[in-house]
């Protein structure tokens, strides 16, 4: 030990803590290493007395996936690191019999990514309901919503609303309430969802409304003249008694007037007594009294009609498009009564900057709302968590360049950097080389079985099988033996051969044959006499031959 002065000339201080020290001694117990205390403390501070904070430094270990730490000043860059703890091991799909650490990325069966924390040591989880209700997970990659909140068309998405797909092409509980965009647009069998409304193909291609579109230059001629057509209406039996009998009615009036017959008649009827000598003229007229009595009871009706004579013959040449306008009066009185409507959106066409036309012009956005507007109802739904999301946007946008998913692998990528590979459904790490996967190294033998899809094994093939009848099996060899049959009546006679007594019993005989059906023997008796066959060559007996001798001398 070094000492600058005597021992009783020493200075001396008295610790609160520690009690008396001489100083000499007490500063050189602080050096270490052969440094000097002040040396020891510019690795601590630095000029300004601010703490040096790249005496404690972390790091990942792409060779063990390990976060390490380090404190203090060191010769290179290998040395005196410790690890933490694992960072992001891939453990792929979801096993039961797998001891998981934090940092630990699981996949389950339907390709939802979790990642564990919060460990103080290594654990299990019994299913996968485990791992999804356990407060030591949480999901990273939700591909089942995701893939919900696209396509699902039986029903909501976590019971909040329904997928774009079921909005714009229909689905359970869309098609029965609000409908889809393309019942809005095509349906023509009804009003669309639970409204009272229709499509616009159903408006554009309604047939009471091609027939009103089509007719309408006779529907304004008729509402100008419905005055007309009214009284015309209220007096349509006289109308129609009138154009029966149109002929007479123009012989009658042909002969009204100053001069005319029947008016010089009428004025001179104490003279008709002398045109008795025309008696068939007379008679002509009392065979057609009954018209004229018909007109000059209805004058009134005649005399109205011959006034408005224009509007009923204008109504007779369009007399189809009055039954029209008459069978579709129900669609006349509704767009009667949207007339208001009607009005405000030809005052807005007449306007310099027109809304309907903006809209119009813009239609393409317009659609492209509509299409999307589930994802715009979910925006304004979940607004609360979208400026959570803003609020903290830098650190999404950190995790975004740090998390990938693809098929191919990300461009220019940092150690760590995570990449789901969607074509081989594998999550991997960048350990500074390349992307890697914990089960790129591994086969079955560091794969514990499961209790459902077991590995293969002799013993369990062997057990899978038996035998019966004439094979017989051996379960510890696996060897199938076959024992052939020797005599034919271990086979069922299902196709009704004969043995040696039926065979005889099938055989029978008569005539000159004889047959023994026990022993099968078949006898044959043969005829001693020419009398016993039959003379069907017409042979000569010998009393003919006799007679015929006879006969020739």
């Amino acid at each position: 030990m070094g000492i600058t002065r005597p021992t009783g000339e020493q200075l001396r201080f008295r610790s609160q803590h520690t009690g008396d020290h001489i100083l000499d001694t007490y500063l050189e117990a602080s050096e270490k290493g052969g440094r000097s205390l002040p040396d020891l403390l510019d690795d601590l501070f630095d000029s300004s007395g601010v703490f040096r904070d790249e005496n404690f430094e972390f790091r990942f270990d792409a060779s063990t996936d390990k976060i390490q730490f380090r404190a203090g000043n060191f010769a290179n860059s290998t040395t005196g690191w410790s690890d933490i703890t694992t960072f992001f091991d891939i453990t792929g799909t979801f096993s039961s019999s797998t001891t998981y650490n934090n940092f630990d990325l699981l996949t389950l069966s339907n390709k939802d990514v979790y990642i564990v924390h919060g460990l103080t040591s290594g654990t299990t989880f019994a299913n996968e309901a485990a791992v999804i209700a356990s407060s030591n997970t949480d999901k990273l990659v939700d591909v089942s919503e995701a893939k919900d909140w696209a396509s699902k068309t039986n029903g909501q998405v976590a019971s909040t609303d329904y997928s774009s797909k079921a909005h714009a092409i229909g689905g359970t509980g869309v098609d029965t309430t609000s409908g889809s965009a393309k019942d809005w647009a095509t349906k023509t069998s009804g009003s669309v969802g639970n409204t009272s409304d229709y499509s616009a193909k159903h408006w554009a291609t309604s047939t009471a409304v091609t027939t009103v579109s089509s007719g309408i230059t006779n529907i304004n001629t008729v509402a100008t003249n419905i005055s007309n057509v009214n009284t015309t209406a209220t007096n349509i039996t006289d109308v129609n008694t009138v154009a029966t009998s149109i002929s007479d009615v123009s012989d009658v009036a042909d002969e009204l007037g100053s001069g005319q017959d029947i008016t010089v008649v009428a004025s001179n009827i104490s003279d008709v007594g002398t045109v008795a000598d025309a008696d068939a003229n007379i008679s002509t007229v009392a065979s057609a009294i009954s018209n004229v009595n018909t007109n000059a009871s209805n004058i009134s009706n005649i005399n109205t009609t011959a006034t408005a004579i224009s509007n009923v013959n204008t109504t007779a040449t369009n007399i189809t498009n009055v039954n029209t306008v008459a069978t579709n009066i129900s669609d006349v009185n509704t767009v009667a009564s949207d007339i208001s409507a009607i009005i405000t959106a030809a005052n807005d066409l007449n306007e310099a900057v027109s809304e309907i036309e903006v809209v119009a012009n813009n239609i393409a956005d317009v659609n492209t709302v509509g299409t999307d507007i589930a994802k715009v109802n979910t925006n304004a739904t979940n607004i609360t968590n979208i400026n959570t999301v803003a609020t903290n946007i830098s650190d999404v946008n950190s995790f975004a360049n740090t998390y990938f998913i693809s098929a191919s692998a990300p461009s220019s990528p940092t150690t760590g950097d995570l990449w789901y590979d969607t074509g081989n459904s594998a999550m991997k790490v960048y350990n500074g080389s390349a992307f890697v996967s914990q089960l790129a190294t591994q086969n079955t033998d560091g794969l514990s079985e499961g209790s459902t899809n077991l590995y293969y094994t002799d013993a369990r093939s062997r057990a899978a099988i038996s035998a019966s009848g004439s094979l017989s099996y051996n379960s510890t060899t696996g060897v199938i033996s076959y024992t052939q049959p020797t005599n034919v009546s271990t086979f069922t006679n299902d196709a009704a051969y004969l043995n040696q007594s039926g065979s005889r019993a099938a055989i029978s005989a008569s005539g000159s044959l004889s047959y023994n059906n026990s022993t099968g023997v078949m006898s044959y008796t043969q005829p001693t006499n020419v009398s016993t066959f039959s003379n069907d060559a017409d042979y000569a007996t010998v009393a003919e031959c006799t007679a015929l001798a006879l006969a020739l001398g």
